[in-house]
């Protein structure tokens, strides 16, 4: 999760949390499927980042490269926003 979180601070926004959850695809293969969280109004202002956001919005997926044949897909949540009412909570004291 740390590395996750360099790469996308390095190159989007400031990360709020990074969720990890195992996925199988249709051929059987186990693969981690990685949510990534920024905190609201983070994202940067640079000429790279706001492509990438406009790309994403657009609802095309962005390849992150990273090591050799590594790489990440990456997607825009089209998903409802969801209050942490925990940290809500916390934060009005």
């Amino acid at each position: 999760r740390q590395m996750i979180t360099e790469k996308m601070e390095e190159k989007f926004g400031t990360v709020h949390r990074v969720d990890m959850k195992f996925a199988t695809n249709s051929k059987g293969q186990r693969h981690k499927k990685v949510y990534v969280h920024f905190k609201q109004n983070s994202w940067y202002d640079t000429e790279d980042a706001k492509q990438t956001l406009d790309t994403l919005k657009s609802g095309e997926s962005v390849q992150l490269s990273w090591v050799d044949n590594w790489f990440w897909k990456i997607y825009i949540s089209k998903s409802k926003r969801i209050e942490n009412r925990a940290y809500s909570s916390n934060s009005n004291k």
